[in-house]
């Protein structure tokens, strides 16, 4: 006998709704990306070694022995919005799995992000600055557009040493799922309304979801860029290298997220 959704998400309770959210979410991105026509283009090599058993000795100042890297994420009003021509909502990041039909504006979801924009992003900022804590903004483009207070306070966070600005994209948009043209376009618009917001391009770059297998290239070849944190496989920074279309050969920062 079929059961409704409702039922589903009420027998499996609060667990099997955000297993039932991420399986819809991961289901609409393989959709998306599987329309992508993925160039003959190997992408970086996969390594499963990296530092290995005897990773280097970090010199973190003050004679620290660990350094935690504090990202404080901007992207309300970035989010997937029928406002914005989407197709639906997002759902992504909110408390269960959407029910609204696309084409429907979900509310809720809506609320759970404007939430963040009105009263969250405010704590969070004066509490860092209450300790005089340093943190990285990974900034949606579009998001501070749509938020000049914010975008102001970032940019006097800035100038006082206490945050460093990570590209995060220009709105919540799948770079896996783009042709290189595409892509190119993409990330040349997020720094060009970053730069015009903040008054400087950003130094960092971080996708909202996974990279396209040319995405690391595509930002040698935009070029300003010192690092990326399009990984997940460290706790160290590392160098990578990286072919331009050119032929050049690059060594570029990572540094996990």
């Amino acid at each position: 006998m079929a059961t409704s959704l409702s039922a589903r998400l009420f027998l499996y309770g609060a667990a099997g709704a955000v297993a039932l959210c991420s399986y819809v979410v991961t289901r609409r991105r393989r959709a998306r990306a599987a329309e992508c026509v993925q160039e003959p283009e190997p992408g970086p090599p996969r390594d499963l070694v990296g530092y290995g058993r005897r990773p280097p000795r970090a010199a973190w100042p003050g004679g620290a022995a660990l350094a935690v890297n504090f990202a404080i994420n901007i992207e309300e009003g970035s989010e997937p919005s029928i406002l914005d021509g989407d197709d639906r909502s997002s759902g992504a990041l909110c408390e269960c799995p959407s029910e609204a039909p696309p084409g429907v504006r979900d509310l809720a979801a809506e609320n759970m992000f404007e939430y963040g924009s009105r009263v969250g992003i405010w704590r969070l900022l004066r509490a860092f600055e209450r300790r005089s804590a340093p943190a990285t903004a990974f900034a949606c483009s579009l998001a501070l557009e749509r938020l000049p207070e914010l975008a102001a306070a970032v940019r006097d966070g800035v100038a006082r040493g206490l945050l460093d600005v990570c590209c995060h994209g220009y709105r919540w948009e799948d770079h896996v799922a783009m042709d290189e043209a595409t892509e190119r376009s993409r990330i040349k618009a997020a720094v060009v309304s970053l730069t015009s917001t903040l008054g400087a391009p950003p130094k960092g770059w971080y996708c909202r979801t996974a990279p396209s297998i040319r995405t690391r290239r595509l930002l040698l070849e935009h070029g300003g860029f010192e690092y990326d944190s399009d990984a997940y496989n460290d706790e160290l920074p590392y160098w990578t290298r990286v072919v331009t279309s050119d032929g050049a050969e690059h060594y570029h920062l990572v540094r996990a997220p």
